[in-house]
C-alpha cells in the first residue's frame, strides 16, 4: 500500500470487456449507457465501515498504450483482471497473454480475475461451473486470489468485485493457503504462526488451552470475552469438524487449527489476520520489525554504536520462561526442555546455532544428553543480544514477552552508546593471539567451563563473574587479521578488551601479537588490552625479536607472568576500568 495507506486497485483487461462501464457503475451506483473509453483514477471507501481509502486506476486496451499499462500494474496493489463472459477469447487472454505478462514484468501483488456482461448470458454459471472453468487457471497461477462474475448494467456484485480485490490485499489468501486448493489446507508459515499463537496463550504449558486462556485469547486479539455457553459452543464445533479436537475439555491444537480452519472456510480471512497482526505479524507472516525493535532503539541516529542489555525486567521474564520449561523442576533445561522451548521459532531446532550453542558456554554434557542451568541460559542470552541485538530481540518477542506482559518492549531494554558512562551489566572482549597458542583452553579455563575445551571449541565463549557481571570472548580461531584489516576492525569496535595470548614456549608466538598491535594501533589504544601468556606448564623460552615485559612496559598493558587464579575477574575489571 502507499505511505497514506490507501489501496490501489490497477483494471486491465481486453478492449471491449466493460473495465470502464464497472467502475463508473461502482462510482455513481447506476449504469451508464455511454461511457468513454477511460476515466482518470477514483477514489471510493470502503463498505466495510473501516474508513479504508480504496484508489481504482482505469487503464487503456489499445496496444500502443501497452507500456503505461504495464507501468500501472507495477505499482498496484491488487490487478482486477477482467473479461467478458460472453467472449471466450478474453478468458483465453488470461492464461495466454495477461498472467504471463504480469509474471514477465515480475509483478507479485494479488490477482482479482472478473467476469463482466452476465446480463447479456442465459444465467449465471453455477458455482461448480465456474470453478470447472477456473480451476485450470488458477492452478497455473497462484496469484489469482479470487473470481467473481458481475453485470454493471444490473449491477449485481459490482461493489462485491471491488470489496474482494480491496480485501486481498488488507487480508491477502496467498500467505494462509495455496488458492487453486478447494479445501483451504493452511500453508506451513500460518500453521507455524499459528503454533506460536497458541502456545504462547498456553499459559500452563500442558499443550491444550483450557477455558481461561481461551478467554484471553479472545480478550486479546479481538477485544470481547467469552460466555461460558460460547465456550461450550466453540468445542462442541471443533469435535464436530475434528476426533481430537479436545481432551479433557480443553483444546488441542489439532482443533485450534481446525476452528481456525473452520473460520476461513466461511470466508473470513479478516479474523486470521486481526490475530496475526496482533502477534507481531507482517503480511508475509514474519514478525514485523517495528514489533521486535522498541522505539528506544529505533529512534536512534544509525550512525551511533548501539549497546543493547536485557533490562531486570527484561531477564525476569527470561527466567520466566526458562523455569516454565523446566518441566522436571531439577533446575536445567535438558535436551527435549530445549526442544520445547524453541519449537515456536522458525529456524529451529536451534537458532543459536550460528552462535555454538551450546558448546559456547557452560553446558553439561551427560549420558549423550546436553543441559543448561539458568544462569548459563541467561548468559546464552546476554551473548546473543550484545553481539546482534535485532535478531536477540526476534527471538525475545518469538517466545511471547508482549503476550505475557502486555508491556511495551522499551520496557525489556536497555540502550547505550559508547559515550554513556554508565556500568553495564555485559562485556564484550577480543581473544587473538597466533595459532595453537591455547586460545580455546585460556576461554574454558578462564571461565570455569567443565566440559572439554579440546571436543567443545567454540569462536564465542560466555560466563558470569562472582559479581553478577557478564562476559562474552570471542576467538579469532585461524584468521589473518593482517588480511582482512575492515572486518577485524568492526569487530574490534564492538569490544570492550583487547585480550593477547602467546604461547610462551613457542620463540616466535609473541611476534605475532606486536604485529597485530603495530597494525592496529590506533584502534586497540583506546581499548582495555591485557597480554597474558599461555602453557605456563612448560619451560619459558625467549621470544624474538622483542621481550613480551618490556614490549608491555612501552605501551603500558597490563601482563600476566604467572597462574592467577582470578584471571576473569581481572579481566572483568580490566573491561570495566
Amino acid at each position: 500500500m502507499s505511505k497514506d495507506n490507501t489501496v490501489r486497485i490497477v483494471v486491465v483487461g481486453n478492449k471491449g470487456v466493460g473495465k470502464t462501464s464497472l467502475i463508473v457503475t461502482c462510482i455513481k451506483k447506476s449504469f451508464q449507457e455511454k461511457v468513454g473509453p477511460k476515466i482518470p483514477p477514483v477514489q471510493i471507501k470502503g463498505h466495510d465501515g473501516s474508513g479504508q481509502v480504496t484508489e481504482i486506476v482505469d487503464t487503456s486496451s489499445k496496444p500502443e498504450d501497452q507500456r503505461n499499462v504495464d507501468e500501472q500494474m507495477k505499482s498496484a496493489d491488487v490487478i482486477c483482471l477482467v473479461y467478458d463472459v460472453t467472449n471466450d477469447d478474453s478468458l483465453h487472454s488470461i492464461h495466454q497473454h495477461w498472467m504471463p505478462r504480469i509474471r514477465e514484468l515480475g509483478i507479485k501483488v494479488p490477482v482479482s480475475l472478473v467476469g463482466c456482461k452476465t446480463d447479456l448470458r442465459s444465467g449465471y454459471r453455477s458455482k461448480e461451473q465456474l470453478k470447472s472453468v477456473m480451476d485450470p487457471i488458477i492452478e497455473e497461477f497462484e496469484e489469482i486470489e479470487s473470481v467473481i462474475e458481475c453485470s454493471a448494467k444490473d449491477k449485481k456484485k459490482v461493489e462485491n468485485m471491488f470489496w474482494f480485490a480491496q480485501k486481498s490485499v488488507l487480508y491477502p489468501m496467498s500467505p494462509i493457503c495455496t488458492p487453486s486448493d478447494g479445501s483451504k489446507t493452511f500453508r506451513e508459515p500460518c500453521t507455524a504462526a499459528l503454533r506460536r499463537v497458541f502456545v504462547m496463550y498456553n499459559k500452563s504449558k500442558d499443550d491444550l488451552l483450557n477455558d481461561d486462556e481461551l478467554i484471553d485469547y479472545q480478550l486479546r486479539n479481538f477485544g470481547n470475552s467469552l460466555l461460558p455457553s460460547a465456550i461450550g459452543n466453540i468445542k462442541n464445533v471443533i469435535n464436530k469438524s475434528c476426533t481430537d479436537g479436545t481432551y479433557e475439555d480443553k483444546i488441542t491444537f489439532r482443533g485450534f487449527l481446525s476452528l481456525h480452519h473452520l473460520i476461513l472456510s466461511k470466508g473470513s480471512s479478516e479474523s486470521l489476520w486481526t490475530i496475526f497482526r496482533k502477534n507481531g505479524y507482517n503480511d508475509r507472516l514474519e514478525l514485523r520489525k517495528d514489533y521486535f525493535i522498541p522505539t528506544n532503539i529505533s529512534d536512534l541516529n544509525s550512525d551511533e554504536i548501539v549497546r543493547v542489555e536485557f533490562s531486570d525486567i527484561g531477564l525476569d521474564f527470561l527466567r520466566e520462561r526458562f523455569h516454565l520449561y523446566d518441566i522436571d523442576g531439577d533446575g536445567y533445561l535438558n535436551s527435549d526442555e530445549l526442544e520445547n522451548f524453541f519449537e515456536i521459532y522458525p529456524d529451529q531446532p536451534n537458532p543459536f546455532i550460528d552462535y555454538d550453542f551450546p558448546k559456547c558456554c557452560d553446558a553439561v554434557y551427560e549420558d549423550e544428553d546436553v543441559k543448561i542451568s539458568e544462569r548459563v541460559f541467561i548468559d546464552l542470552w546476554n551473548m546473543i543480544i550484545t553481539l546482534d541485538y535485532k535478531f536477540a530481540l526476534r527471538c525475545f518477542s518469538y517466545i511471547g514477552f508482549q503476550v505475557e506482559r502486555n508491556i511495551d518492549l522499551n520496557e525489556a531494554v536497555e540502550v547505550y552508546n559508547d559515550k554513556d558512562n554508565i556500568e553495564r551489566k555485559v562485556y564484550m572482549g577480543l581473544v587473538i593471539g597466533s595459532n595453537d597458542c591455547g586460545k580455546a583452553t585460556f576461554c574454558h579455563s578462564s571461565m570455569n567451563f567443565s566440559n572439554d575445551p579440546d571436543e567443545c571449541k567454540s569462536q564465542y565463549n560466555v560466563g558470569t563473574g562472582s559479581n553478577g557481571n557478564t562476559i562474552v570472548l570471542r576467538i579469532e580461531h585461524n584468521l589473518d587479521i593482517l588480511d582482512n584489516f575492515m572486518e577485524i576492525i568492526e569487530i574490534i569496535d564492538m569490544c570492550d578488551i583487547i585480550i593477547m595470548l602467546f604461547d610462551q614456549a613457542d620463540p616466535h608466538s609473541f611476534q605475532y601479537i606486536e604485529s597485530c598491535y603495530d597494525k592496529l594501533y590506533q584502534h586497540f589504544y583506546n581499548k582495555s588490552c591485557v597480554v597474558v601468556p599461555t602453557k605456563i606448564d612448560l619451560p619459558q623460552v625467549n621470544q624474538r625479536p622483542n621481550d613480551p615485559v618490556t614490549f608491555c612496559e612501552d605501551f603500558n598493558i597490563p601482563i600476566y607472568n604467572d597462574k592467577h587464579p582470578d584471571l576473569f575477574e581481572d579481566i572483568l575489571n580490566y573491561t570495566k576500568s
